[in-house]
């Protein structure tokens, strides 16, 4: 059986965390296809985050977080 790690306090927090920082997020679309966006996440509520881009506002749940459709990366300034 397969042992839970991580839940959804984890990606909560850790969205905590990157908000307000410049961040790369990358998105998994399925079949090999991914899209890459630079902004920052903006808003949390208590089952998605919004993230701002340059022109696009996308909004995402904390378990694509957890199922890594969704990855989030720091930009070190």
């Amino acid at each position: 059986m397969r042992e839970i790690v991580y839940g959804l306090d984890y990606a909560k927090r850790r969205a905590e965390r990157l908000k307000g920082m410049l961040v790369r997020i990358r998105i998994n679309k399925g079949r090999n296809k991914y899209i890459e966006r630079r902004g920052e996440i903006a808003d949390l509520f208590p089952a998605v985050f919004t993230f701002f881009s340059d022109n696009e506002t996308l909004t995402f749940s904390y378990s694509d977080l957890l199922t890594k459709k969704v990855k989030i990366f720091p930009i070190e300034s």
